[in-house]
């Protein structure tokens, strides 16, 4: 209640942390992400075994995915899933600045409640002025350049990329990498990040100038979504964002996608408690941006360096609540509405895993037949799915949350926790069963809001074999 009394208002640069701060929860706790995203680099949701939680949204190749789909600006400072068309954001704090489900430092935001809002062009990354002017006094140097940012014997200038040679197992026809599994994932990558330079067509069908991704969705022929790119702002040579290979990516039952608006609720009293929980998710995004103004507006200021640290602790507070918030709301609409709607007699089972949502499923159901409904809970239907390491015969390598090995793997977890919690590996076993019958179903549920309003859902699911 202290969190929405304060939403969208200008914190008083002499209030204090404590006049300004509600009851809110530990920093990193849950930090959620997803859309459905076959990317071999999607960012994380619950990135069990990530750095600072769970649900981190960070990614070895990709920064957090853009508007709904796409790559967003690796650069500290932008966020996902906020208010208004200006500037929304997807609730939760991640490293380095750049979140899913939640605001940064900066001001550059995607994902917005309601259906309109949060889609905006790409920024540029700076530095490249094609049009010359003002831009281009001083560069004398760079008049020896070509068109494309190399000398007149073909080379680079010093401290720039090279363009890549083409790789020696890359296949000559329509398909590049040949049949599925006779190359290793560095390798895939590699004869991406060549076509994405001397391929004609292939960088603009899959890229944003800035060398994000138009869809983390969308495979190419090897059956990996393309990986992210730089582009040198001089030469224009495209390079992997990331050494790292791409994740394994999920696949997804397509006859069983579905969305739901808000005239589809259950009950007046369902749709109360989901309003309930749309309002609080809405009051804390709101706190959490006045608070980050806050703190900005502080730290370009001289001898403010008390009152820059309280705003400092005020803003990760506030945006430790925003993510509660956010998880809340989108695990609301699993368990009030999906789950009584799709499966009315299932009963929800007791998970034992950390407080911070690390290691273990959003929500798991037993259905009335005996099987089971797993599911992973988002706030809002642009927030980025999560990846896990997990070990490999290549090696460690990561899987994007909703893979058959990443659910495995929080197998692995649950059987693990067992020692303490019995009824973990009693679990982790009868899932094992039910999804060797054909009795599972791994559900993807990905709320809607309308600023504070419940606006419905998207339901998406797994294919895990």
């Amino acid at each position: 209640a202290h969190a929405a009394d304060n939403a969208g208002q200008h914190i008083r640069l002499g209030d204090s942390v404590g006049d300004n701060l509600g009851d809110v929860g530990r920093v990193g706790d849950d930090l959620p992400t997803g859309r459905p995203d076959t990317t071999p680099g999607g960012t994380a949701g619950h990135t069990p075994g990530g750095t600072a939680g769970d649900h981190m949204p960070t990614n070895d190749l990709n920064s957090p995915l853009r508007n709904g789909n796409g790559d967003t600006p690796s650069t500290a400072g932008t966020h996902t899933d906020g208010p208004g068309t200006a500037g929304t954001h997807t609730d939760g704090p991640g490293t380095g600045g750049t979140h899913t489900d939640g605001p940064s430092t900066g001001g550059t935001h995607t994902d917005g409640p309601g259906t309109g809002g949060g889609s905006h062009e790409p920024p540029s990354t700076g530095g490249a002025h094609p049009g010359g002017g003002l831009d281009d006094l001083g560069g004398a140097g760079d008049d020896a350049l070509g068109d494309a940012g190399t000398h007149a014997d073909g080379t680079p200038p010093p401290g720039h990329a090279s363009s890549p040679e083409r790789p020696p197992f890359m296949r000559d026809g329509d398909n590049p990498y040949g049949p599925r599994g006779s190359l290793t994932p560095e390798q895939i990558k590699e004869i991406q990040v060549y076509r994405a330079n001397h391929e004609p067509g292939y960088f603009k069908d899959h890229y944003y100038s800035d060398g994000r991704r138009l869809d983390t969705k969308i495979p190419d022929e090897s059956g990996f979504v393309p990986v992210q790119m730089d582009v040198d702002p001089v030469t224009k040579v495209k390079t992997a964002a990331s050494d790292a290979p791409p994740p394994i990516p999920a696949k997804y039952v397509d006859s069983a996608e579905l969305s739901r608006g808000r005239h589809e609720v259950l009950s007046p009293d369902t749709l109360q408690r989901l309003d309930e929980a749309a309002a609080h998710r809405r009051s804390s995004i709101d706190y959490s941006m006045s608070a980050e103004r806050h703190r900005d507006v502080l730290g370009g200021l001289d001898d403010a360096d008390s009152a820059l640290r309280e705003a400092g602790n005020e803003y990760k507070s506030a945006m430790t609540e925003r993510t509660k918030a956010a998880e809340a709301y989108g695990e609301a609409i699993a368990e009030h509405q999906f789950i009584p709607e799709h499966y009315p007699n299932a009963t929800k089972e007791t998970l034992h895993g950390p407080a911070n949502g690390n290691d273990q499923f959003d929500q798991l159901w037993r259905r009335e037949d005996g099987g089971f409904v797993v599911i992973e809970a988002k706030s809002n239907v642009a927030t980025t799915m999560g990846k896990r390491d997990i070990p490999h015969p290549d090696g460690k390598r990561s899987a994007m949350q909703g893979s058959r090995e990443y659910f495995m793997d929080i197998l692995k977890q649950m059987e693990s926790r067992g020692r303490k919690h019995p009824s973990e590996a009693l679990l982790a076993s009868e899932l094992k069963i039910a999804l060797a019958e054909g009795k599972l179903d791994y559900v993807l549920i990905k709320g809607k809001a309308d600023g504070g309003r419940y606006a419905g859902y998207e339901k998406y699911e797994f294919d895990i074999g």
